[in-house]
């Protein structure tokens, strides 16, 4: 019934968002079924202990042999927020439910970042997967962390899984991706018909655990974000691997800065502002990051400057919450180096000017 329905929402959405998913690959990405028994690997990127490594506990990855009774599977959770004590270690074993003799669902962790597990690894996966990684929002402090990860899981040339919350981010992984990274698409973006619904509540089945900043908190709008809303499949980029190299070490920064810049233009440092004020220490963080961006544009600077005070003492009332923060003195820096600019005019030495404002901040 429909109850029913609303509760294999809640409690399977990232298991049936990735069967789903591998449904809609063509036929020729699919491995078939050796004669050795040798398991579909799939890596999950980005994993958290308090998600994907909780339904490994419950045995909700079983859904996989369900959906592909004639595979086994070995999934490993990738991911900094995977516990320490978990990592390496095998964190269950599902069968599939309609036949308990059958083909096994493997789960383990790995608890680091997805391109330190790609140079570990000795031989790629079939399949990635990073659910709802953020990198749509192209919010520095976000994604940046992402960007030698993604350099790497193209890099293997497999099927990659890209999951998000909704047309937004579609927009914001549309230019990091298939623009900026030149993912190759294997399959087109596809709303998933198994996603949660907005009266849905997958939290009443999560222990309530110490997850990181939602979303919503650093993209604050109206939209309705919905876990695994859009679906899409890249294999690979039509990038050399020095141009990826590039990317990953230089255009992507590059880009993501001029991305904070043009947010703090449309009035994005307010939000900034309210986080750094009253926010917790990784939101608060977020936003330091944020303003450390916007203030490497000198007009832009110039403009932040003439609410010195405003910013300085969000700032002031962050670390005294918080503790001293390297981005805090580094904005603090910038803010009084445009005030100073601007009263000495265009001609000043911009080196000596600096060196001033550090040792005046110093003091």
């Amino acid at each position: 019934d429909a109850a029913d329905v609303q509760r294999f929402r809640e409690e399977k959405c990232f298991p049936a968002a990735l069967a789903w998913s591998l449904l809609q690959l063509p036929e020729s990405a699919m491995p078939a079924a050796g004669p050795d028994g040798r398991p579909v690997v799939v890596w999950v990127v980005g994993a958290r202990e308090g998600m994907e490594g909780r339904l490994a506990r419950e045995g909700a990855w079983g859904l996989l042999g369900e959906v592909f009774p004639e595979l086994s599977w070995e999934l490993v959770l990738v991911g900094p927020e995977m516990e320490e004590a978990n990592s390496g270690a095998e964190l269950a074993v599902a069968r599939a439910a309609s036949n308990a003799s059958g083909p096994r669902v493997r789960v383990r962790s790995a608890r680091m970042k997805g391109h330190e597990w790609a140079r570990e690894s000795a031989a790629a996966p079939d399949f990635a997967v990073c659910f709802n990684s953020g990198i749509g929002t192209m919010a520095l402090p976000l994604v940046r962390h992402w960007l030698e990860t993604v350099g790497a899981l193209l890099g293997l040339d497999v099927p990659v899984l890209f999951t998000c919350f909704g047309a937004k981010e579609r927009q914001g992984e549309t230019l990091m991706l298939r623009h900026l990274f030149r993912a190759k698409v294997l399959v087109d973006f596809l709303e998933n018909p198994l996603r949660p619904h907005p009266e849905d509540d997958p939290s009443r089945h999560v222990r309530k655990l110490g997850l990181s900043v939602a979303i919503d908190q650093i993209e604050q709008d109206s939209e309705v974000r919905l876990c695994n809303a859009v679906v899409w499949w890249a294999r690979g980029t039509e990038h050399s691997a020095e141009e990826l190299k590039e990317v990953v070490e230089v255009k992507g920064l590059q880009l993501l800065k001029e991305l904070a810049q043009d947010f703090a233009q449309r009035g994005a440092y307010k939000g900034w502002l309210e986080a750094l004020t009253s926010g917790g220490r990784e939101l608060g963080t977020l936003a330091l990051e944020n303003f450390a961006a916007a203030l490497e544009h000198p007009q832009l600077a110039q403009a932040l400057s003439k609410m010195f005070k405003r910013i300085s003492d969000a700032i002031v009332s962050f670390a005294q919450r918080h503790g001293q923060h390297p981005q805090a003195r580094l904005c603090i820096e910038r803010l009084v180096f445009a005030r100073v600019r601007t009263s000495l005019g265009v001609n000043a030495d911009d080196t000596t000017m600096m060196e001033l404002v550090q040792q005046t901040v110093e003091e």
